[in-house]
């Protein structure tokens, strides 16, 4: 993501590559095998590897645990659409627009992501490499095993159920076209295509949204994730705006932030006046807001010139918002960020 953002590369290409991901790439079995092998070399020796070069990032949907469709559903609509269907999973959502009924069609989309020893084109490839780095493990007496898991798309989907009538529910968008299930093509390519068109509610809106409530610290829509009937935006007029001027754009991310970072509005004083003193939603001030919590330990080292022992498998001279949570080994440091509100990155939604 670092790569992409460096390169301003668009963000409607940003999400196609997390999205829509999968770990062949369009690389052959063996290919892939050796791809893969060289990444995980090259993570034994440092944080630099071939992975961010891919096309598609399928870390986010490659993990560890199991995960279901409605996990997948709740995930990808709160990251992409700024929309919370949580409450939709046992009834009708008590302050928005979605049922049972949407909130199981929208999991449907996901019902062919499959995670774990390999597609029928690479199992055997697969099981045999994990074989191998299990008996290499076992020779070093190392406990720890990291195998080899695919993201692929399965020949088959699963579905979710009609919540009253128990007949299969179609996939289908939040507040948009049903997407058929075919197999060999990817339902989330269908998915993706209608969230970058230019009548898509929320896709455009979200992201403004968030890069403003990034630099002003409140969103017009705030939280800024959740998009919904009984949240409606501060401003809606300049909130779309933005999302047509991105739209326009080409999802231009630097362009957006030029055009908040040069408004009049982001250079107001934080001092206050009769008129605007009790403000809290309409950006007649700046508000004042705490740092992120890697900033604040960024900003201490700094100004005591020190520099942190993160842990021994993390390369020293590394800034707080370069260390990823997963990593951090001290107690202390995880003190840290705890107080000053580290997210503890379990779950999609931006209350964390």
């Amino acid at each position: 993501l670092r790569k992409r953002i460096q390169e301003n590369m668009a963000y409607d290409e940003i999400v196609k590559g997390v999205l829509c991901a999968t770990s062949r790439d369009g690389m052959t079995p063996e290919a892939w095998i050796e791809h893969v092998k060289k990444i995980d070399e090259q993570a034994e020796d440092g944080f630099d590897s071939d992975y961010v070069n891919r096309k598609t990032l399928d870390l986010y949907w490659r993990r560890q645990q199991a995960v279901t469709i409605e996990t997948w559903g709740e995930r990808t609509a709160a990251a992409f659409l700024g929309v919370r269907v949580e409450c939709a999973q046992c009834h009708k959502h008590p302050f928005d627009r979605w049922s049972q009924v949407e909130y199981r069609a929208y999991a449907n989309i996901f019902g062919a992501v499959s995670v774990g020893n390999g597609s029928p084109a690479t199992s055997k490839l697969v099981a045999a490499e994990n074989m191998a780095r299990k008996a290499k493990a076992a020779e070093k007496k190392k406990n720890q095993l990291n195998p080899i898991r695919e993201m692929f798309l399965a020949n088959n989907s699963k579905s979710l159920t009609h919540p009253d009538t128990g007949r299969i529910l179609g996939a289908k968008a939040l507040g948009g076209p049903e997407i058929p299930f075919k197999s060999e093509k990817d339902m989330r390519e269908v998915l993706f295509d209608w969230m970058r068109g230019p009548d898509n509610p929320f896709f455009a809106r979200a992201f403004v949204n968030r890069i403003w409530g990034h630099y002003l610290g409140v969103g017009i829509v705030h939280p800024v994730d959740d998009f919904s009937l009984g949240n409606p935006p501060s401003n809606d007029k300049l909130l779309d705006a933005l999302a047509k001027d991105f739209l326009d754009q080409k999802f231009d991310i630097r362009h957006m932030e030029r055009v908040i970072l040069n408004s009049r509005t982001y250079q107001l004083s934080s001092k206050t006046n009769e008129t605007n003193k009790l403000d809290k939603n309409n950006y007649a001030h700046s508000y004042i807001r705490p740092m992120m919590a890697e900033a604040v330990v960024d900003v201490l080292n700094s100004a005591l010139g020190t520099s942190e022992k993160w842990s021994p498998e993390i390369k020293p001279g590394l800034k707080a918002v370069e260390v990823g949570a997963s990593q951090l080994q001290n107690a202390q440091l995880s003190y840290a960020f705890r107080i000053f509100g580290r997210p503890p990155r379990t779950s999609a939604c931006d209350c964390e």
